[in-house]
């Protein structure tokens, strides 16, 4: 009954929801029409590593149908974060990364949204260094991965952090392009910046915390104990 990996088309005041079931698999999705205040049937999407530890959706604010999908899969061997694309017709997976390694697959190091005024997009990941990368998506296609301008070992950029990045999360401000990222470090650093829908102000960057809440047991930054909003 979920081998149909098409969507109905979602509009205002509907909703998204994309999920994985204990089967594993590709994550699934249910659509949340509004006038009939009902979800639809489960569907398939595309992908199916081992377990799928993180979903993050998110859709265009640009009135388009364009909606992308973060998976943070553990493979069995390693980790593996795929971009997957809904065009309004049509799955894809745009890119992967399987830098995050499979001790640090459990931790969400990874986080996308959209540009709130141009409906560009912005995804922020680990790849195993206290930098994180990023790539954007704009016109249609995304960029190449980049480091963020930070930790170059005392050159021009500010070296906020050293260790691996572990936690990721992104803001959008309403009604402009700029996006504020926070993220915490194996060694309970916690980070900000601000990308400004070009570029990232590398004055913006900015150690707010050194010791951001460990679990004992594994004396790590075990979950996310952090979050940023904007006031709109």
């Amino acid at each position: 009954a979920e081998t149909n990996t098409a969507l109905p088309d979602i509009d205002m005041d509907d909703a998204r929801l994309y999920y994985s079931r204990d089967s594993g698999g590709a994550p699934r999705a249910r659509s949340w029409d509004d006038s009939a205040s009902s979800w639809s049937a489960s569907r398939t999407t595309i992908v199916a590593n081992s377990t799928i530890k993180w979903t993050v959706n998110k859709i265009t604010p640009d009135g388009t149908d364009d909606e992308l999908v973060g998976v943070l899969s553990d493979t069995g061997s390693g980790s593996q974060l795929d971009l997957l694309h809904w065009d309004g017709s049509a799955w894809s997976v745009d890119w992967s990364s399987t830098a995050i390694i499979q001790a640090n697959a459990n931790k969400r190091g990874f986080d996308l949204e959209f540009e709130a005024a141009s409906g560009d997009a912005l995804v922020v990941y680990s790849n195993n260094t206290s930098t994180p990368v990023y790539r954007t998506l704009s016109g249609g296609s995304w960029s190449g991965e980049t480091a963020l301008p930070l930790n170059d070992g005392g050159g021009s950029n500010p070296d906020p952090n050293s260790g691996t990045v572990l936690w990721v999360e992104l803001e959008p401000r309403p009604g402009s392009n700029e996006i504020a990222l926070a993220y915490a470090d194996a060694n309970a650093d916690l980070v900000t910046i601000v990308w400004d829908g070009v570029q990232w102000i590398t004055a913006s960057a900015d150690t707010l915390e050194t010791n951001v809440k460990q679990n004992p047991g594994t004396g790590t930054v075990s979950n996310r104990a952090f979050d940023l909003a904007y006031e709109e």
